[in-house]
């Protein structure tokens, strides 16, 4: 969890700085004018989500695997997948899976994974992960050769997997969640550890997943978070953090135009 870890560690300073400069105004009409300001801002925002609401083409979009080049080739036998592993402990996003196929053909072999493929664990409890960076494998006949792609957990309420664990080929993500990988697809993310962006991509993809609602998460026994959060206390700590993290991955959110669903009253 060395992403994660990170993460938190600056979120929580964040967090204390804000909570300093909350208390540092102390002066009431202040806070009314920022909570008229906030209304004022909610409402601008609540505008423009209906006035785009209806207009997204992504949505309702859904995929096909079998549709891709890549699902027909599994279908047909030309390309055979070997094995799928973790080859990392408790990530929860990055180049975290090795994947390794044979080409049985006597013809060399283009392949191009598709953004939004979802990788199902073998074991239920832990993390579906979702390919964000497009992968092309060229694979001479007869070759066997393991690959890296790009992923990031699509479940926030399932623990994160552990090293070896074993992953199979599932299907392709659906409407929101879709049109998010595929646009993460055009944008080149950092490989290196200490790199917040597939860390950015990753909230935003538990953002689309639970509509911006991470409470349940949070207060469950097993989720992408393991125990990061033990010992923190308060739930209106957690409420903070939670609305912090949606905050972070809200930048990745608006650059691809996602829209969130508006919650029923």
């Amino acid at each position: 969890m060395k992403r994660m870890r990170l993460l938190i560690t600056v979120g929580m300073v964040l967090l204390l700085t804000l909570a300093c400069a909350s208390i540092g105004t102390g002066d009431n009409n202040n806070a009314n004018q920022d909570h008229a300001q906030n209304n004022t801002d909610q409402n601008d925002a609540e505008d423009n989500n209906s006035e785009n609401d209806g207009s997204h083409d992504d949505e309702g979009k859904a995929g096909s695997l079998g549709e891709t080049d890549f699902g027909r080739l599994l279908e047909s036998g030309d390309l055979i997948l070997d094995s799928i592993n973790s080859n990392a402990d408790e990530e929860t996003n990055g180049r975290i899976l090795t994947v390794q196929f044979t080409n049985p053909t006597n013809d060399e072999i283009i392949v191009s994974l598709p953004c939004g493929l979802i990788f199902v664990p073998t074991e239920t409890e832990e993390q579906p992960m979702m390919m964000v960076q497009p992968l092309d494998l060229l694979l001479s006949p007869g070759e066997s050769a393991p690959f890296t792609p790009y992923v990031v957990c699509a479940d926030l309420f399932t623990p994160p997997p552990e090293i070896n664990s074993g992953y199979t080929i599932g299907y392709l993500a659906s409407d929101q969640l879709l049109a998010f990988a595929e646009c993460i697809c055009d944008i080149p993310l950092s490989d290196e550890e200490d790199s917040f962006d597939g860390v950015g991509v990753q909230f935003a993809t538990w953002t689309i997943a639970t509509n911006g609602d991470f409470t349940a998460g949070l207060d469950g026994e097993e989720t992408a978070f393991g125990d990061e959060f033990e010992g923190l206390g308060a739930d209106e700590l957690i409420q903070s953090v939670t609305e912090m993290f949606s905050l972070y991955g809200s930048e990745w959110i608006d650059r691809c135009g996602i829209i969130l669903e508006q919650p029923a009253e």
